[in-house]
Order: structure tokens, then sequence, then C-alpha cells
């Protein structure tokens, strides 16, 4: 089918991408230290953190993926609207304003300084290169996705395109130009989904409405274009119908825990001035995120209902784009199905932020696991400043050529689940470390090294070799194994090593005590 170019979609597409190119030329002129390559020189505000979390943490998976999910699996689609949010729950409960007022840059630079190991260090590097290649994986797919049904062109150079100018706006506008990027592009992918939520519900489509339709409808179901659809309501709006109890459990474990051991979200908190200002923007993430996956999974349920109810009056476009990639491009078709070419400009300028987002906040991380923690720290300790803002832009731009070559290996996949297995390796290695770290005295840095070991393998040949196991160690996402797995070994080789740092007593008061005694220290 020849596909017509939506021009007044490109348009909006096209001015927020020169919109952030723009940006990141004027960063430039900011960006003289490491300190503003990394974390933009720890004074960004409330305001704009939380915009900026919301921004990197509302990625492909959460704008595309949740509502997708939700169009394919119905009711088992929202736990990933559950977990992405109760992770952020934890977050803010357990872990942000300490980790702040212990002040590093990254999470390798916490688990050297925390224990005194530079063998952790190494380990925390290799997790953080793990979980963002894994995370970034999804984003490449939304980005090929979203580009083939707005341009017509191959998945393969909407990957490529969309990750050149990625890699080039951190590149050069690193931290400074990253964040002022994705304060503008959260507020975009959040008014895109309310604008189009709003239409949807505005135009007849109650939740309970569409809910008890659905229900009730079973059989197959024509679609313009000689297309059908096989539809059970019965399976779609109960659970347990696309995976059981246990998977269910494992799943919300992975997401629920690997939030808090995402190291470009938790990076994010270095660039708060304080560690009440870090745990603010996360309650202000809370309320924009809350928001955000509550529409999520109605606007996939609308899709659902639009495609079995009103099938006839989608045009052949729209149904085959449905049938073929209703699981990452339910929300642009919706779009244009509810508000023509604008409103499915909206929706994909949408994606694409959400996408530009959390690619450039995983270029960033990515960047100074390997300049920063690797080079800078081991390597090259008495770098000078350009000497360290120039290497990690060379790294940058070599980690865009990896994470586009990812992106052209996972062609196909469906983007809530990769970034869900992402979230298992997060929250398999640095959640783990990162609370034991925190909240016990008796963590030591072996324990902390093999903790991240296990979780790290385990997590992995679970999820890569699931066949060569017993069914009931098979999992879609095999959280609730490798999870407890790296708990305890690190709470036992700690205990038999014994061998606790000497200053725990004074890291200990630093992060669980008053703001003032963190910034005197």
């Amino acid at each position: 089918m020849e596909q017509q170019i939506p021009i007044l979609a490109v348009i909006l597409v096209a001015a927020m991408v020169i919109f952030s190119i723009g940006v990141t030329i004027f960063a430039t002129r900011l960006t003289r230290t490491s300190s503003d390559y990394y974390i933009a020189d720890a004074g960004v505000s409330v305001f704009q953190n939380a915009s900026a979390i919301t921004g990197n943490y509302l990625s492909a998976a959460s704008f595309l993926g949740v509502a997708g999910a939700t169009f394919i699996h119905g009711y088992d689609g929202v736990l990933y609207a559950y977990g992405f949010f109760i992770g952020f729950v934890l977050l803010l409960t357990f872990i942000a304003s300490p980790l702040k007022k212990f002040g590093q840059y990254t999470i390798p630079d916490f688990v050297a300084a925390r224990f005194h190991s530079k063998r952790g260090r190494v380990v925390g590097i290799i997790c953080v290169i793990a979980i963002s290649l894994f995370y970034s994986s999804a984003q490449m797919v939304g980005a090929g996705d979203v580009l083939n049904l707005l341009l017509g062109i191959p998945y393969t150079w909407g990957v490529i395109g969309s990750g050149v100018v990625i890699t080039l706006y951190v590149a050069f506008g690193g931290m400074k130009g990253t964040t002022l990027n994705q304060v503008v592009q959260s507020w975009v992918l959040l008014s895109a989904m309310f604008i189009l939520a709003a239409l949807a519900f505005g135009r007849g489509a109650g939740y309970a409405n569409i809910l008890d339709s659905l229900a009730a409808a079973e059989g197959t179901f024509g679609l313009p274009g000689g297309l059908e659809e096989t539809f059970n309501g019965a399976s779609f709006t109960q659970p347990g119908q696309w995976i059981g109890f246990a998977d269910t459990m494992s799943l919300l474990i992975g997401l629920c825990f690997g939030t808090a051991g995402l190291p470009h979200i938790l990076a994010r908190f270095y660039t708060n001035p304080t560690g009440e200002k870090a745990k603010w923007s996360v309650m202000v993430v809370l309320l924009l995120i809350g928001c955000f996956y509550i529409l999520a999974p109605y606007v996939g349920n609308v899709g659902r209902y639009i495609m079995i109810e009103h099938g006839s009056n989608l045009t052949p476009r729209m149904a085959e784009s449905l049938v073929e990639g209703g699981q990452n491009l339910v929300v642009p078709i919706m779009g244009d199905y509810y508000g023509g070419e604008a409103l499915l400009g909206i929706t994909i300028a949408g994606a694409v932020a959400a996408i530009l987002a959390t690619i450039s906040g995983l270029l960033i991380t990515l960047t100074s696991a390997v300049a920063h923690d690797l080079y800078t720290s081991l390597f090259n300790p008495d770098a000078t400043e350009e000497e360290q803002v120039k290497t990690g832009k060379i790294v940058t731009i070599l980690l865009g050529v990896s994470i586009i070559i990812i992106g052209l290996v996972a062609e196909g996949g469906q983007v809530a689940i990769l970034v869900g297995l992402a979230f298992t390796v997060a929250a398999s290695t640095f959640f783990p470390v990162l609370a034991l770290g925190i909240w016990w005295k008796k963590a030591t840095a072996s324990g902390a090294l093999w903790g991240m070991i296990v979780g790290l393998l385990s997590s992995n040949i679970l999820i890569f070799f699931a066949d060569a196991f017993p069914a009931w160690l098979q999992y879609e996402n095999p959280a609730i194994i490798s999870l407890p797995l790296a708990f305890i070994v690190n709470i036992v080789v700690s205990l038999v090593d014994g061998k606790i740092p000497a200053d725990v007593n004074e890291f200990m008061e630093l992060v669980h005590g008053p703001e003032d005694a963190a910034e005197e220290a």
C-alpha cells in the first residue's frame, strides 16, 4: 500500500527536532567543565529536574509501550503501568535523598566511595553499560517504528537517523543541553497523551463503556483493506490470560525494584543542589507520571475498542498499522483517528520526544561510566577539565554507534517488554547494592562486588538461555529469582567477609542525618 506522507505531522516533528538541536548549540556555550558536562554543575531546579526526570523516565516503553501492551494483552498489559509507577515510590522512600547527600556523579562512584573498592567500581561500570544498552534497544525500536509510520522510510534508516541526531546533541550539549531538551520533551509527550485522551473521552469513549463493550465482544471482525482481527473479550479484560500469577509477580518485582536501580534516572539526582530538593523532584515526578500512567492504558483500550467496534471508520492505512504494529503504534494511530494530521504529528512528536529524552539520558550515563568512572577515575586521574570533556564527547559518539547497532538487531520487539527486561537487570545488580549500602552497616566491598556479579550473570542467563532451564525457572521476566539471589549473595558474603569499612558510621550519619550536616561534609 503506497503511503501518503502527512505533511503537517512531518512539520511538527521536524520543528521539535530542530528545536532540540538549537538548544544543544546554545548549551555548548555553557558546558566548560566536567561538572557541567556530567551533572550540569548540580544547579538544576526542582521543576526542571522533575520535568527532565519525567521525560527521561517516560521513554518509548511508557509512551508507546504501555498503551501498546494494553492494546495487545488487555488487563495484563496494564501491569507495566503499575510497576513503572510503584518503582518511583520505592525510589523516593529508600534511595533519592541519601544518594544525593553522599554526593557522587554515578552509581559506580557510589560503590567505589562507599566501599573503597576499585574492583567494585569496575563491576559497577560493566553493569551500567549492560543495563543502558539493554534499555536503549527498546527506544531505538520505537524510533524505527514511528518514523516508518510517519515517513514510510525503512526501519533501518529510521534507527540510524534518530541515533545520529541524539548522539550529536548529547556529545556537544552534555548534561546541561540534555536537561534543557528533556524539560521541553517531557511536556511535549505529556501534552500529546493528555490531548489524545481528552479527545477520545470527549467523543464518547468512556472508560467503563469501552471495557464493557470489549468484554462482550468475541469473534472475527472485518477491517478495511480486507483485513480481519480475531478477538476474545473475556480473555482481554481478565487478569492472568497473558501470563500467570508467578510471572505477574516476577514482572512486578523487576519493574518496581528496577526503577530504583536505573543508572540514567539515579544520575539525575546529582543535578539537584541538595538532597531535600532531590526528594521534592521525585515527588513532582510521581504526580506527573501518575497522571500519565492512568491515561496510557486508557488509550490502549480505546485503540482496541475502535478497532473492534468502529473498525469500518478506520482508513486502510490505520487498520493495517494497527494489525501489523499496534503493539508499538496504537498511540499515533489513535492520534490520526481522532485529530488527523495535526494530532498524528503531536503524538509522534511526543513519541520522538520520549525517545530523544531517554536515549540522551542513557548516553550521558554511559559516557559517565566509561569516560568518567573508567578513564578519568582509574586510568588518568590527572586529566584536565578540557581533556575530560573531550574524552566524554568522543566516548558519546562511539557509544551512540553501539546503540544504533543494537536498535537494528532488536527490530520487531515490543518496547515495553524489552524495557521490562532491562529493569530486571537493574533490579538484580544495583538495587541490592544501593539498598544494603545505604541502610545496612555490615555491607562490605566483597558482598557488593559479588552481589552485582551474581545479579548481572543470573538475570542475563535466565533471560537469554531460559529454555536451558526446567519450567519452574522459566519466566517472561526472571527478577523473582535473580533479585533475591543477588541479595542473598551480597548479605552472606558480607557476613563471612566481615571487613566493614572503617568509616561506615560517618557514612550513615552523612546520608541519614540532617541536610545541613551533608552540606557541611
